[in-house]
């Protein structure tokens, strides 16, 4: 039989959305955490499904329903917890707090600050610091670029 749906209903009915879902439910009953095509196409058959099933409800083959399938199943998988509230720990992420969240902003920010400073009050970028002794001028570019490594910035 060829294979030239590519996994797509003959015509996007309601019918074949349905059947794909009721497949979807038998196939995470039996097998939570689907690894491969070939897998779901095994449990498709093992569950009974079978080509005159899938063309009656809008596929061209099982290989299509099983492609139709494995492109959403991933919606229906759900991990494996024990408890309830691991699944709901796992699932909320942490706001930082808004003082934790000014001081990274700053420390991001306080390189770029130095060297504005050091303009506003010298005169002298700091990476145009021709005038300077070459000692300063070292510790102030070295200075910058420390700041930048430690800030990630």
């Amino acid at each position: 039989m060829p294979y030239t749906n590519f996994g797509n209903p003959k015509e996007e009915s309601g019918t074949a959305r349905l059947f794909a879902q009721k497949a979807i439910r038998s196939i995470i009953e039996v097998q939570p955490k689907i690894n491969s095509l070939s897998d779901l196409l095994m449990l498709l058959e093992v569950l009974g499904y079978t080509n005159k099933m899938s063309k009656k409800n809008g596929f061209e083959s099982l290989i299509d329903l099983a492609t139709y399938v494995y492109k959403i199943i991933d919606v229906y998988e759900f991990p494996n917890y024990d408890d309830d509230e691991d699944f709901i720990k796992q699932s909320l992420v942490e706001v930082p707090s808004t003082i934790r969240r000014v001081t990274e902003g700053l420390g991001i920010m306080f390189p770029w600050l130095g060297s504005l400073v050091v303009l506003m009050l010298t005169g002298v970028s700091l990476w145009m610091i021709f005038g300077l002794p070459l000692e300063y001028a070292t510790a102030l570019i070295t200075g910058a670029f420390l700041g930048l490594g430690i800030t990630e910035g």
